[in-house]
């Protein structure tokens, strides 16, 4: 079991973390093609992170907490890093444009 798991945190951590940095730097830097690729990992990339702040917010606020532990608010404070990273890949996103500049 836990084998699994490192393999899912790994795979994890390649998509959402390692993957759109090099995105970011292919998509301005790359010939066309795979600056186009970049760029359309970014948005997908931009989307993960937008569901998962929306999903964290949602369960802050509209779930009903059980009472026990440390409650829902505790999604509030993840949903704020997951929303900057989301605004980051987004600016990154409408940065690489090349036909907005051109």
């Amino acid at each position: 079991m836990s084998l699994v798991l490192s393999v899912l945190l790994q795979l994890g951590f390649f998509l959402l973390v390692a993957g759109p940095i090099a995105a970011g730097i292919l998509a301005s830097q790359a010939s066309p093609p795979v600056s186009t690729l970049a760029r359309h990992y970014l948005v997908l990339s931009w989307l993960a992170y937008g569901a998962a702040t929306a999903w964290c917010l949602w369960t802050c606020f509209f779930v009903r907490s059980t009472g026990v532990g440390i409650g829902n608010g505790i999604f509030l404070i993840i949903a704020i890093p997951l929303g900057f990273i989301a605004g980051v890949l987004f600016s990154v996103w409408r940065a690489t444009d090349r036909d907005t500049f051109v």
